[in-house]
This record gives C-alpha cells, sequence and structure tokens, in this order.
C-alpha cells in the first residue's frame, strides 16, 4: 500500500481564495449599486408626496400655493402643508 497525502497545495488554495475574493468585490459591487438605487426611489417618492401636498393645498385654496421665504423653504413649507403631509424628511 502507498500512503497519499489528503489536502489542498498551497497553488490550490490560492485558485480557490482568489476566486472567493472576486466573487465577493462583485457581490459588493452590485449591494451598493442596490443601496444607491434604494436612496434615489426614495427621494422620487418624498419629492411626489410634496408635489401632490402642494396640489391639494392650492386646490383648497383657490389655486394658490403657500408664500414661500428665502432661505427658509422647509419652515415655510412645514406650517402651511402641516394638514397635507405626515412629515417632512430631512437631509442626511
Amino acid at each position: 500500500m502507498s500512503a497519499t497525502k489528503r489536502g489542498f497545495t498551497l497553488i490550490e488554495f490560492m485558485v480557490v481564495m482568489s476566486l472567493i475574493a472576486i466573487l465577493s468585490s462583485l457581490a459588493m459591487g452590485n449591494f451598493m449599486g442596490s443601496q444607491r438605487r434604494g436612496r434615489d426611489v426614495r427621494r422620487q417618492s418624498d419629492l411626489n408626496q410634496y408635489r401632490i401636498a402642494l396640489e391639494n393645498y392650492a386646490s383648497v385654496n383657490g389655486s394658490v400655493y403657500p408664500p414661500g421665504l428665502n432661505g427658509a423653504a422647509q419652515t415655510v413649507l412645514a406650517t402651511p402643508l402641516a394638514n397635507y403631509v405626515s412629515g417632512f424628511s430631512t437631509d442626511p
């Protein structure tokens, strides 16, 4: 009987590790892209909610939109639109 060695050689181990590294980097790239798309969808949804709230406000108040002040848009919008929007998102 001959004694056979079991296990991996160093070259086989390095090839397997490099394949795992390549696959994990591809997966991380896809994950980061999905996070970016998720943030974009959230922003679009928020803007659509503001648009609907402004249109509802204008329809109730004789086609007049709420007045704006220079540089204080969020506080100006929060007061007249409080009945039309449940909450305003903040910039992260």
